[in-house]
């Protein structure tokens, strides 16, 4: 494959979006690895209280451009079990040590048991050697990590991320890898699909899945509200274009109760902030889940069942207030639990818009995936002939006025 054509993008429009979970020994290279794919502008978020590092790029590869999610998690032992979500979770993995480094490779092995016992099988795993440019201080002849990696069936690679020796050759074979897993995936779900609209239910038609490509649909999405309380109506404490912020998630609640997709209601500190605006309370389906929390982010041990009863939904639409708060911190949360995270432009704000617009910055930069409204529903419908499209299209005639049209 002629490795001019690919290389690391910023484009924001993807056709794959893929997990890569990066593990190994404390100092084999794994944060260089990620300020070198980085280039230092999209600097790796850190969560001291996880054990984890993640960061977002955009990688090309001939045609096809694909976003890669890097997650670096904690080698700590007390940290694997409570963080194995990021094994099941992966489309492909890197697992790292430092050829200098005798102790650093015998724990490869350890690794890659975890990898066999919990990453879905057959993604593309690669036993990585790094700081190959340091030839004489080497003490793990190269033989060994192919024997090591034959022993599990995975393919090994020696990089140098500090002189870019091996790297762009790696990540070619790792997203090239994964593309065709994928598709392979599709080639699978294209036959059942066929067998199944061949039969006599026609209904499954409206149905279909377009998650191949990290595409929304009804089946595994869940809506969260975050914060949207009688305080934030009050003259005393204005919140940037509330009204928009109302208005959707009034839309999203109704769309909810049309489409049957789980919706997650927080409330910060009632006794303090107040409870769910009236307007908003009216319009949640009888399905929808309210509780109150301290914590900022949504994701908290009141919401935890929530989460494990949809477990299998791992697409999140989020919206509410405030942006750089309670929205931003829920965002990287559950971007660290494995969601793709939409994040509603319309639906969100702050006091202060300068405080919105760095937040939204910021959750980019994580990897959330910047939408509105309007552009989730019709996602989620797919198609006109859809039986819910006439009822979700009356929701959206809703007067939208004084909607935020603005990043």
């Amino acid at each position: 494959m002629d490795s001019s054509a690919s290389k690391i993008t910023p484009t924001r429009s993807y056709n794959y979006h893929f997990n890569v979970l990066v593990i190994g020994s404390t100092g084999v290279g794994k944060t260089a690895l990620f300020k070198h794919l980085t280039l230092e502008s999209l600097p790796p978020v850190h969560d001291q209280t996880q054990g984890v590092s993640f960061a977002a790029i955009g990688y090309q590869l001939n045609n096809t451009q694909s976003r890669l999610q890097l997650w670096d998690i904690s080698n700590e032992e007390e940290n694997r079990t409570k963080l194995s979500s990021y094994y099941t979770g992966a489309n492909g993995v890197i697992i790292m040590f430092d050829i200098t480094d005798e102790h650093s490779f015998r724990d490869v092995s350890d690794y890659a048991k975890n990898v066999k016992e919990l990453c879905t099988p057959g993604i593309p795993v690669v036993i990585v050697g790094n700081k190959s440019d340091l030839s004489a201080q080497r003490v793990v002849p190269e033989n060994r990590g192919f024997s090591l990696a034959n022993s599990f069936g995975y393919e090994y690679r020696e990089i140098s991320v500090a002189k870019n020796i091996g790297l762009p050759q790696l990540l070619e074979y790792l997203v090239s890898q994964m593309i065709e897993g994928k598709n392979s995936s599709l080639e699978d779900k294209a036959v059942s699909k066929e067998i199944r609209l061949n039969t006599p239910d026609k209904s499954i038609a409206s149905s279909l899945k377009y998650n191949n490509k990290s595409r929304l649909n009804r089946e595994e999405t869940i809506f969260l509200n975050c914060d949207i309380t009688d305080l934030a109506k009050d003259p005393k404490y204005p919140l940037w274009k509330i009204d928009s912020v109302i208005t959707v998630a009034q839309i999203m609640a109704k769309i909810s109760d049309i489409m049957k997709i789980p919706i997650l209601v927080s409330e910060q500190v009632p006794k303090v902030f107040g409870h769910t605006v009236s307007e908003i309370k009216e319009s949640l389906p009888a399905h929808h889940v309210l509780y109150e929390k301290t914590r900022f982010s949504m994701v908290t041990e009141e919401a935890e069942q929530f989460f494990k009863e949809n477990k299998k939904r791992k697409n999140a639409v989020l919206y509410g207030t405030e942006a750089h708060v309670c929205i931003q911190q829920t965002c990287l949360d559950l971007l660290e639990r494995g969601y793709m995270v939409y994040v509603l432009v319309d639906g969100i704000t702050s006091k202060r818009e300068g405080d919105r617009t760095v937040a939204i910055k910021r959750m980019e930069q994580a990897g959330a995936i910047l939408t509105t409204a309007e552009s989730v529903i019709f996602e989620l419908l797919g198609d006109a002939k859809d039986p819910l499209f006439k009822p979700c299209l009356q929701i959206l005639k809703t007067d939208r006025t004084n909607q935020i049209s603005t990043l």
